[in-house]
């Protein structure tokens, strides 16, 4: 592993933090508490986040990937709403792709803390030419994960309240 500065290092510890969160979560539910309930009807279910989560962790680190394969590559933009429809979260099972997940998540980490320090100013470009680099990317998961954590809290609280 090469040495990360101090920030990198943070968001590398944030990032196994999260998935901590998210297993401790589904321990202290019910099966049908993370398959049924929404916080409104246009909401996910926390099975759904996960399966979102799992799904954007490969999105991720693909943007990754090709930012250090590439020169200015392109970055991809998935539909987050078709997949998880087509995923059919709440009807597979859940430990299953929450372990899948942990284990994209450590295998990204991974890859990211092989990536030398030059080569984390590399750009891609999502669409309208917004440049994106690997310090964009481990803040911006960072931020995805707390706002998916956050979305299922509030919809797991809607059958504790």
């Amino acid at each position: 592993m090469i040495p990360r500065n101090i920030l990198q290092q943070w968001h590398f510890e944030q990032l196994a933090a999260n998935v901590n969160v998210v297993q401790y979560i589904v321990r202290t539910s019910t099966i049908e508490a993370l398959t049924t309930c929404r916080e409104n009807e246009n909401e996910w279910t926390a099975a759904e986040v996960i399966g979102h989560l799992r799904d954007g962790e490969r999105t991720f680190e693909k943007r990754a990937r090709d930012i250090i394969t590439y020169d200015c590559p392109a970055l991809s933009i998935d539909d987050p709403a078709e997949l998880v429809r087509r995923g059919r979260y709440n009807e597979c099972g859940l430990l299953a792709l929450l372990d899948e997940w942990r284990g994209l998540r450590e295998a990204h980490i991974s890859y990211l803390s092989t990536i030398p320090e030059e080569q984390w100013l590399r750009n891609g470009t999502f669409p309208g030419n917004l440049l994106y680099n690997l310090n964009d990317h481990v803040a911006l998961m960072c931020r995805h994960d707390s706002l998916h954590i956050n979305q299922m809290i509030r919809t797991l609280n809607t059958i504790r309240s």
